[in-house]
């Protein structure tokens, strides 16, 4: 093996890439992003500095079907995600993300810093509802409902 070839390689392990080379395209995504009120006490806590909290007191849990994702397949994904300002602007900090699949979670991690982390999110039509779930470690927890296409 010669220098360039390690050189080239989009990811390890170099036997056996973990995602391929760019460009990655996103196709079709389907998401359900709900927000709710959490303490502030919490939010501080949550946020790194220089973020500071934008004063809104809200978090948004998100679940993100990606059914057509170059290199990186067909997989689900979820997160917390901190409304804060940096310098007073407005920002949003992505402080977890937990998919159901090995190669966007190296992707995340090494190509654009994402917390990934591996769990079991699910999003689903069951009837007319729009179901978001989270499970990790086999433990349930996080669900949430809407009416789908209303």
């Amino acid at each position: 093996m010669k220098l360039n070839d390690v050189l080239n390689v989009p990811s390890m392990p170099i036997a056996s890439p973990s995602y391929p080379r760019g460009p990655y395209r996103f196709v079709d995504r389907e998401y359900m992003i709900l927000t709710y009120l959490s303490d502030p006490d919490a939010i501080r806590e949550a946020l790194p500095e220089p973020l500071e909290p934008d004063g809104s007191n809200s978090v948004l849990f998100e679940v993100i079907r990606m059914p057509d994702s170059a290199g990186f397949g067909d997989y689900t994904e979820s997160g917390i995600v901190i409304p804060a300002l940096l310098n007073g602007e407005h920002v949003n900090f992505t402080a977890q993300m937990y998919l159901d699949d090995e190669p966007p979670i190296a992707g995340g991690r090494e190509i654009w810093g994402f917390p990934k982390k591996y769990a079991s999110p699910e999003l689903a039509v069951i009837h007319d509802t729009l179901t978001g779930k989270l499970s990790y470690a086999d433990t349930m927890v996080a669900v949430a409902t809407m009416g789908y296409k209303h």
